[in-house]
Parts: C-alpha cells; sequence; structure tokens
C-alpha cells in the first residue's frame, strides 16, 4: 500500500485518524487516533465499532456514530474489511470525499498487502488485549464498601438509605426519567451504542434488575405492566438500591473516558431532583 495515500489522507483538515480491522471482530490497527485517545478510549471506541458491526445489516456500507466530541465514521470495504476514520465535527466533505475514496480502492486492490503494510505503519497503536472487544461483567458487591481498591468497584460510599422512608419518594417515573436522562447526557460524548453496551456490562448480578428492560440506545423502561401510572408506582428499597449502585458503577466506567465526566455530565446533564434519585457517589 502506497504510504502517502494515507498520510495524505491524515493531513487532511479534521481528519483526526484511522484505524483498519480484517472484519468486525478482529483486532484494530490505529494510525494517528493512538495520539489522540489514551489506551481506555481506544478500546471504548473499538467496543462502539463492534457493536455497530454486530447490529446492522450485512450489506451495510457506511455508519457514523458520536464519540468524545468527535465523529467516528465505519466504511465497510468489499473484501469485509473494516476502516474506522475518527473526525472534527466540521470536515470539508469536497475535500474528505475524494481522498476517501482513494484510500478505500488501495486497501481494496490488494488487501492482503494492504493490511499487512498498516499494520506495520500502525506499530505499538495496535490494542493487545486478546478480548478486548467482549464485554464483562464486572465482579461487583451488593453495595459499595469503602475498602475496596477495584478498578471495577464501586466508588468509596456508604450504602444507600435503605430500609428508610426514602424510597417511597422515588417513582418508577422519576427514576426511569433520571436513567434515560444519565444515558442521554452521556451519549453526546460516547454514542448510544457505546453508552448501551457499557451500560450491560456495568449491571450487578440483582435479581430485582430484571424487570427492567435496557434497549439500544441505553434507554431504560419497566417491562411489567402495572394498573397504576408510573408517577404514582414507587420503587421498592431493594431495587433502588441496586439501580443506584448500578449508575455508580456505570459512571465509573464513563469517567475512565470522559473527562471532568462529574461536572459535564452528572451536574449539567442532570437536574437536582435526577442526581437526588440516583445520588452517584463523587470520586476523586
Amino acid at each position: 500500500m502506497k504510504r502517502q495515500v494515507i498520510e495524505t489522507f491524515l493531513n487532511l483538515s479534521g481528519v483526526l485518524g484511522i484505524a483498519l480491522m480484517d472484519d468486525g471482530h478482529s483486532r484494530p490497527y490505529f494510525h494517528g487516533i493512538d495520539t489522540l485517545l489514551n489506551g481506555q478510549q481506544r478500546e471504548a471506541l473499538t467496543q462502539g465499532v463492534q457493536q455497530v458491526v454486530s447490529t446492522t445489516p450485512s450489506d451495510f456500507t457506511s455508519f457514523t456514530f458520536y464519540f468524545l466530541s468527535h465523529n467516528a465514521h465505519i466504511y465497510k470495504l468489499t473484501n469485509g474489511t473494516i476502516l474506522l476514520v475518527l473526525t472534527a465535527p466540521h470536515l470539508d466533505i469536497e475535500t474528505y470525499t475524494p481522498r476517501l475514496t482513494e484510500l478505500q480502492q488501495v486497501l481494496q486492490d490488494d488487501a492482503q498487502n494492504a493490511i499487512a503494510n498498516f499494520r506495520l505503519l500502525a506499530g505499538s497503536s495496535t490494542l493487545t488485549t486478546p478480548n478486548y472487544w467482549q464485554p464483562t461483567t464486572p465482579a461487583i458487591a451488593p453495595y459499595p464498601t469503602p475498602s475496596s481498591d477495584s478498578a471495577d468497584s464501586t466508588p468509596d460510599s456508604t450504602p444507600p438509605d435503605s430500609p428508610t422512608d426514602l424510597a417511597s419518594e422515588i417513582s418508577w417515573e422519576m427514576m426511569l426519567t433520571a436513567l434515560n436522562s444519565l444515558s442521554d447526557a452521556t451519549a453526546h460524548y460516547l454514542g448510544k451504542i457505546v453508552v448501551a453496551n457499557t451500560w450491560r456490562s456495568s449491571r450487578p448480578a440483582e435479581d430485582c434488575l430484571d424487570r427492567i428492560n435496557l434497549d439500544r440506545n441505553g434507554h431504560f423502561a419497566l417491562g411489567e405492566t402495572s394498573t397504576h401510572p408510573l408517577n404514582e408506582v414507587t420503587v421498592d428499597a431493594q431495587t433502588l438500591a441496586a439501580l443506584r449502585l448500578w449508575a455508580s458503577a456505570f459512571s465509573i466506567r464513563c469517567a475512565r473516558i470522559i473527562r471532568d465526566y462529574r461536572e459535564m455530565v452528572l451536574l449539567q446533564g442532570l437536574n437536582e431532583q435526577q442526581q437526588a434519585a440516583l445520588q452517584i457517589p463523587k470520586t476523586d
């Protein structure tokens, strides 16, 4: 593959970096993106790509989602190779489109050599974790424990006030609205696909959460039907504690990717009532 084709493409105004994958499940090879995103951010971006590839129709050719204030463009080439291009929000399409076509053509003309050469260019930028794209369920205790030092543990805090009258003050409508507002505020930076995947991978192993439905956009709904409006049905103490634990675990993972996550998302994206409903502990 001609090195100048990649370099010319990367030098376009608004293009931040590219990555190449043999298919939707192989390890990506980053070029340029590694100088912009750290390892955890690249992993989150890769999870987003994998989710797109696994959930969109097999005949899709391109897809764009929002990631960390940038646009992530996915292009499926004729040989099955996945090209990822990370760009700034403002892009000169008239210049970008012909250069993109040139890059795609080079990648498709001689796929085997193109991928091999791209790997050499990417060098140490490749993610080396074997199963980086597969979400894992963290070992989360039923309640936060101040002594836990695990990276996937919940933040230092005292257990929620479970056997008090607080649960009676939180309706299902209020709680679901708070959770969905948290998803929407986070999706502004990570995109809906990554947000939904992060919710699933951070879910506590609590049976009381089985009644909650989470869709592909990261939105929550109550699976069980009720004869009363949701604003009249309160969340029981056990489920309330589990939901707050879930929101805390989700926020911890997102804070590793989004700088100033608490200030930008938790405080600006949620109103005071929603913050009080979720009670996400402050972490340093």
